[in-house]
């Protein structure tokens, strides 16, 4: 007896359609392993610049507490800034020294007091003879913008969430301006002469933004990875 086996042969459409279909199955198990690999990467990634971020919070800043600095404390009225001590002509100094501390900043010491701030401006050319150079403390988180001697501006920009120093009494003190009450701004005094100063008690002021905190940036990381975890 013969026997006769017919095979059936695969056109080219048909080997090729099936050739593609592993081609597909093998691409997506592998694109599902690199995406996997990549947000593998992407979390060890931000964890260790959140490490990193936490290592210079606990570095660069110190407990963020609101201090009303005097600029003749006993603690520091002597010390010299230039020629003069900072009784005499240290108010735009100490003005700039309790919104330092107020963000956390660390300048030389357990809180940025008048003492530390002036001891680092000194080491910084902080100074020129007893003046205060305002863009020296960028450094420590504070940039300056300009002067202007309209109030309404200068009100403006500390609604905004800028730093306003304000220069009051005919141009001879200056006073960090906290709050904004009707035409007045409400204040915290270096030499203690008065709470709030009116519109047209200000000769002109100082703005400043301030840096963005190493703890904003730490809260942020931690929500994305938060984010991250839960897909």
């Amino acid at each position: 007896y013969v026997f006769f086996f017919f095979f059936k042969q695969k056109t080219a459409y048909e080997m090729l359609r099936s050739l593609v279909g592993s081609e597909m199955c093998i691409r997506d198990r592998y694109q599902r392993r690199v995406h996997g690999e990549i947000k593998l990467y992407q979390k060890q990634t931000m964890r260790v610049a959140l490490v990193f971020l936490i290592a210079c919070a606990l570095l660069g800043s110190t407990v963020a507490v609101r201090r009303h600095w005097l600029q003749c404390d006993d603690r520091w009225r002597n010390d010299l800034m230039g020629s003069k001590t900072i009784c005499a002509v240290g108010c735009l100094m100490s003005s700039v020294a309790m919104v330092l501390n107020d963000m956390g900043r660390n300048c030389g010491g357990p809180e940025c007091t008048p003492h530390y701030l002036n001891a680092w401006l000194r080491a910084h050319r902080g100074y020129e003879d007893n003046l205060f150079i305002w863009q020296s403390v960028k450094p420590l988180g504070l940039t300056f913008v300009d002067w202007f001697r309209d109030p309404a501006v200068l009100a403006q920009h500390l609604n905004q969430g800028r730093v306003v120093i304000l220069n009051v009494r005919n141009g001879s003190h200056w006073v960090h301006a906290d709050s904004v009450n009707g035409r007045s701004f409400n204040v915290r005094d270096p030499a203690a002469y008065q709470d709030n100063y009116t519109f047209n008690q200000v000769v002109d002021g100082g703005v400043l933004t301030k840096a963005r905190l190493v703890m904003e940036e730490i809260e942020e990381l931690e929500l994305l990875l938060n984010e991250m975890e839960s897909f």
